[in-house]
Order: C-alpha cells, then structure tokens, then sequence
C-alpha cells in the first residue's frame, strides 16, 4: 500500500492541478476547422491536448508540492533558514500582481493599435486613426496616403486621383502593389502614357462616410485633385449598432456612440481577458464561442491569427438601419463639396460576400455581425445582407441624383472566396476587378482624355 509522508502537501498539489485540469477538460470541448482526428482536432491540436496532460497537469500538481512544502536552506556561516509555505504564496500573489498589471499593460499598448492606421503618435482627434508613414508593404507616403511620395503643389500636367473609403480602400491586410489603388494607378498610367497620372489612396480602416469628408476638408483639398473616387458603405451601416465593447449610450446621427477605433484608447478594460477570449477562446468553444476561420487576402491568416472566437449570440433581424439617413447626408455633402470645386466624383457601391445560401466554407470567414453583438444578440447575415444591398442602393441613388459618375463595383466581383477572404475585403483578385472597373469606366467615360 502506498504511503504518502505529507498527507497535507499531497491533498493540497491535488488541488493545485485541478484548474489545469478543469482547463484540459474544457480544451477537450473544441471541434478544430479541417478535422484529421477523431472528427473533431488536427493533428496539431491534439498533440497540445496530449502535451496538456502529460506535462502541465503533472507540473501544476509537482508546482503545488513544491509551494506548500517547507525547504531548508543553507545561510551564511553554517546557519540554516526554513523557507515555508506561507513566504513562497506570499511572493507568488506578490508575482502574480506585477505580472498582471504588467502584462495588462502591454497588451492594451499593443490592442490599442491593431488597427493598421491607428498609431497613437498619428492620433487625429477627428479622424481618430490616420495612416503614418511606412515603407514596406503599407507604403505610406510622407503626406499619410498609401502612394508614391508627392508634393503638396501638383506638378504642370498631373493628373491626382484619390479614392477615400476605409479598410476596403486602405487594404491593409494586402501588399502595396497588390491594393486596387496602386492596380488602377499603374493601369490607368498604360492606357495614358504621355500623361503624368497619380493615384493616392486614402482609405483608413473603420473610416466611413464621415471621416471621409472631414479628411477631403482639411487635407485632401489641399493637393489639388482632379478626380475624387469613394465608396463606402459597410462602416456606415455598422454605425446602426451599439455594440457592447466599441459603444456606448444610444444611437447618434454624428455616429459619437461608435468608438470604433479608438474604443480601447477612450474605454479601458480586461484588455488581457478580451484578448484571450477572442485569439485563444478554445475552452469550451463547442458551446460558448462561436469561431470564425481567418484566411487573409493570401490565404496565411491575418497577424498571424488563424481563428478568431466570440461569443454566442442568437442572431435577429435589422427592422431599422438608423445610420442610413446620415449616410446619405454625409455622402451627398461630400459630392456636393467636390462638385463646387470642379473636382470629377466617381461613386461607387461596396461589393460584399453576403448572399443567399452561403456555403459552409463562406459561413466560415463572416465575422462582422460578431462583433457587433449587443446583450447576446447580433444582426443576423440576411439582415447584413438586405442592409448592404439598402446602402449600396442609397449610394447609386445620390449618384444619379448629383448628378456625378457611378460604378457598380458589386456586379464585378463574384460572391466566392476567390475574390473575398471574408465579409467585405478583398483577396488580390478582387482587388485586381476593384481597380479594372474603375479604370474602364474612367476609359470608356472618356474623363482622361486630353483636353
């Protein structure tokens, strides 16, 4: 029969490997995307649930021996000290709160720019998020669009394109040569050579119709453009919702209930706790999460991360989009500002992934609704759909009734994964049929040809 010399101890390291085994359990309760073993994990999963119970349960409960038992330690002069339990949960609770505040700390550091146009020495305090400038694959330009450097007086014979729009314009998520901008700008530039043509993308993510003019207002004006092309859409009708971690207080037509951006600058919270439930939420995640799969514009996940989870939400249907009167307001004051100043405007509608009879790998990648859930619920995906299909509508209407261009860029862009990665943003082929409707609508509208 076996004895145990410390009773006590061994009671008490029992105890201290039961929440990692309450976590191994819970990590059980998770169905993988792409499933090899059992039906249920990969390979890759299932090895960390192995490794899960061989090491760190064991570890938790040798950790647990090692702190409720007395060691005796050798001091100077041949003394000897005893270090007991009471000193190493002291220094342990002491370790765990620096830990804590530390990481804390950190991390909302770090969440607090994950957008990739929010940076806080770039803070805009109405714009909220602006580009700064970058090499590499963001390629921002000193004047804080994604383009080729320019100056602020246009050079003789340039023609300057901008295209205002958020994170479907900026395409942050997609290397500079593969965004539609930079596609239209060296495609326009082979259909007219002996002209000097300049595209500047100006799109930000969460930016909408909003942001859209303050920026043309008070900076974009001041470059001197020719042709002004937006589209926006997504981010206005997101404006509807009061999403519990992005809003606060009801509806307003200037959208100040939708932090959006900056939600994690103006409302602190458990910055550690949100991260961990959205990027390693798979305890339990059969039943308390719902996961959404990452695949990124090529296919390599986004940042890094390949799932994403949030919580359940029973899915109910939008009777009223309340951001669309001001969408409409904002979009016509915008026309009507560039019109005034001669500048040609070139509207377009949003192509999105919403559609009847998605297929599960389509159902897969759509996370919008998700994250804009309020007290369990979310708009449902007919609903995202019916309301997508309401803002695009809106947009050909203002264009018609203004009197200014206006593309269909949704019949161009086919409603499948090879053109989307998920809800609304463009995988490289979408972006590449982004840019070719554009450049033959400009073509065959003849708004390029020399006077």
């Amino acid at each position: 029969m076996l004895k145990i010399k410390h009773p006590i101890v061994f009671i008490l390291s029992c105890l201290t490997a039961v929440p990692a085994l309450i976590v191994g359990v819970g990590l059980c309760f998770h169905t993988s995307f792409d499933p090899t073993i059992l039906g249920k994990y990969t390979t890759g999963y299932f090895l960390f649930l192995i490794g899960w119970f061989a090491v760190v349960v064991p570890a938790s409960f040798l950790f647990g021996r090692f702190v409720f038992s007395t060691q005796t330690v050798k001091l100077s002069g041949g003394r000897t000290g005893h270090v007991r339990p009471r000193h190493k949960i002291v220094v342990l609770l002491l370790a765990g709160m620096a830990l804590i505040i530390v990481g804390e700390q950190l991390m909302r550091s770090r969440v607090t720019e994950t957008a990739a146009t929010l940076h806080r020495d770039r803070f805009h305090p109405f714009l909220q998020n602006t580009p700064r400038s970058s090499s590499g694959r963001f390629h921002i330009n000193d004047a804080g669009f994604r383009g080729e450097e320019i100056t602020l007086e246009k050079p003789p014979g340039t023609y300057r394109i901008f295209i205002l729009g958020g994170s479907t314009v900026f395409c942050g998520e997609t290397t500079f040569e593969d965004t539609h901008p930079r596609i239209l700008e060296k495609e326009l530039r082979k259909l007219y050579p002996d002209r000097r043509i300049e595209v500047l993308n100006a799109g930000a993510d969460w930016h909408c119709s909003q942001h859209s003019t303050i920026k043309f207002l008070f900076n974009i004006q001041d470059y001197d453009p020719d042709m002004v092309i937006v589209f926006h859409a997504i981010n206005d009708l997101l404006r509807t919702f009061r999403p519990d971690e992005i809003s606060k207080g009801r509806y307003k037509p200037d959208y100040r209930h939708y932090h959006g951006a900056v939600a994690n600058m103006v409302r602190p919270t458990h910055t550690v706790w949100r991260v961990l439930n959205i990027y390693a939420g798979y305890w339990c995640s059969d039943f308390l999460r719902d996961r959404v799969r990452v695949i990124g514009p090529y296919g390599k996940g986004v940042n890094g991360a390949r799932m994403l989870f949030f919580p359940k939400a029973k899915p109910v249907e939008v009777e009223q989009w309340l951001s669309l009167p001001a969408f409409d307001r904002n979009m016509r004051d915008l026309v009507r500002i560039l019109k005034a100043r001669d500048i040609e405007v070139v509207m377009g509608n949003q192509p999105f992934l919403y559609k009847q009879n998605l297929s599960a790998a389509e159902l897969e990648v759509l996370w919008f609704p998700m994250t804009h859930r309020r007290k369990g619920s979310r708009p449902s995906l007919e609903s995202m759909r019916k309301g997508m299909e309401l803002y695009n509508a809106k947009s050909e209407q203002i264009a018609r009734e203004e009197g200014v261009h206006f593309v269909d860029l949704e019949s161009h862009l086919p409603k499948t994964l090879e053109y989307f990665y998920d809800d609304v943003h463009f995988k490289v082929k979408g972006s590449e049929a982004v840019a070719h409707a554009f450049r033959d609508y400009i073509r065959d509208a003849g708004l390029l040809q020399q006077e």
